[in-house]
């Protein structure tokens, strides 16, 4: 062993068992170190133990090598993705009778990613993981069940799901249960319960739980019998339909307002906040580097870890542009706090920069950016437009649609823009810039 074994009681029996050649200690073993439970983060020592269970036949170990290479972890190397490698070792976890294979493979159908875009064979596999206790996967079932995403639509079921993810602990269980009682959807509107329900995802430090909870007034309502609610067919079956406003005809701006539903945009967050780390820009020497000009936080979903609500977001964000989805960069999600900004910038690749001739390499210019505002921020952290005496407030649910290009594909200076100081509360922003072709990222 070349670094200091994991400590604590539990641990240390873990590692005397692993190394005495115990599958399954190997592969506990293998998941402390990737997870940190072993007293810090080790992705080396990760692989070394889980490529050892895997080689005596453990299927979930297999499975978790493939997670390694898609988010990067190849061989135990950070930045090294191998999204080949990944499948296959997914695939074979998957013969198996890997749950957590079954899952993430249902995934890729599903988003195309790596794998033939299969949208039922995708949410079959996912269903078929919910049933085997997987509890992400219960949640994306109940998402495709409610949206009609590779399943027969079917609200009844889908609130099945939502019911049993949060009876099993689930905060996005109650979460969603307390959203469709405020709102009346597909079930009767019920104030008090929606509270009771939002009070539950509170208490799990759930994105915007809190928030909701506070704007219904205060009772005693039991959240229990919300896991024993069914399908009111009278109560609508929808969000609220988006509305476009223009902004400006030249430079082409809009709104798309009411477009993110709250559960996306909890999600989101949720999804986001582990994994914040300072913000980049690019440099003209064509280098990521950290920069005054920018000092909000942010992470990137990467296509091979983007779940099935965060990759309905993108279907439908592309789908209001008419881009296909692959024309887009990653999504960036990003938080403000107090003081933090990003200063007047564009968004577009100056070819006259040098660090400019990498980016457009991948894909060509960035002809649209679409900004997602999350949540509704306390004070200040508009986004605006000097050129333009612009100012977006950044409403919660609203997409601020803009293209960096004029109809000629010529770059559009008049779309400087900046993310003003946030002065109270946080923001949360998710960023899309969409390009001109495919987007092809340079990785190791």
């Amino acid at each position: 062993m070349n670094s200091t074994p994991p400590q604590g009681p539990d641990l240390n029996e873990i590692t005397r068992a692993a190394e005495a050649g115990v599958a399954e200690a190997q592969f506990n073993l293998g998941l402390a170190w990737l997870y940190g439970d072993a007293g810090r983060r080790d992705p080396q020592q990760a692989w070394t133990w889980l490529d050892r269970a895997h080689a005596q036949g453990v299927a979930e170990a297999r499975a978790a090598l493939g997670m390694m290479c898609l988010s990067g972890q190849c061989e135990g190397r950070e930045g090294s993705f191998d999204l080949e490698r990944a499948v296959d070792l997914l695939q074979s976890a998957h013969a198996g009778d890997s749950v957590e294979a079954a899952y993430r493979l249902g995934t890729l159908k599903m988003t195309g990613c790596g794998l033939a875009p299969d949208l039922a064979g995708g949410a079959a596999m996912i269903e078929e993981a919910a049933r085997r206790g997987h509890m992400l996967a219960l949640n994306d079932a109940a998402w495709c069940l409610e949206h009609g995403l590779g399943l027969e639509r079917n609200p009844a079921r889908a609130l099945r799901a939502w019911q049993l993810a949060a009876e099993a602990g689930m905060p996005r269980g109650w979460f969603t249960l307390g959203v469709w009682l405020m709102e009346g959807r597909h079930v009767g509107k019920d104030p008090g319960l929606a509270r009771a329900c939002l009070e539950r995802a509170a208490r799990s430090d759930y994105p915007l739980a809190a928030t909701l909870r506070d704007s219904l007034e205060a009772s005693a309502g039991d959240a229990a019998r919300a896991l024993q609610l069914q399908i009111d067919p009278s109560a609508r079956s929808a969000p609220p339909e988006a509305a476009r406003e223009r902004l400006s005809e030249s430079p082409r701006i809009e709104l798309l307002k009411e477009f993110v539903p709250v559960e996306t945009r909890a999600h989101l967050i949720a999804r986001g906040r582990p994994m914040i780390e300072p913000s980049r820009v690019l440099s003209d020497t064509g280098t990521i580097d950290r920069s005054s000009i920018r000092t909000s936080g942010e992470t990137c979903l990467l296509p091979e870890l983007l779940d099935v609500t965060a990759w309905h977001l993108l279907e439908r964000l592309h789908d209001a542009v008419d881009i296909p989805i692959h024309n887009g960069e990653p999504l960036i999600l990003l938080q403000y706090t107090p003081g933090t900004e990003y200063k007047p910038h564009y968004d577009y690749f100056d070819p006259a920069r040098p660090g400019s001739g990498t980016a457009l390499r991948q894909g060509g210019q960035r002809i649209y950016t679409l900004l997602t505002y999350l949540n509704d921020v306390d004070a200040g952290g508009a986004t605006a437009f000097p050129e333009l005496g612009l100012e977006v407030a950044p409403d919660a649910g609203t997409v601020l649609v803009f293209r960096n290009v004029d109809e000629n594909g010529d770059i559009e200076s008049r779309t400087l823009h900046a993310g003003l100081p946030v002065t109270a509360g946080e923001k949360w922003l998710a960023t899309r810039w969409i390009r001109e072709k495919a987007f092809i990222p340079e990785r190791q």
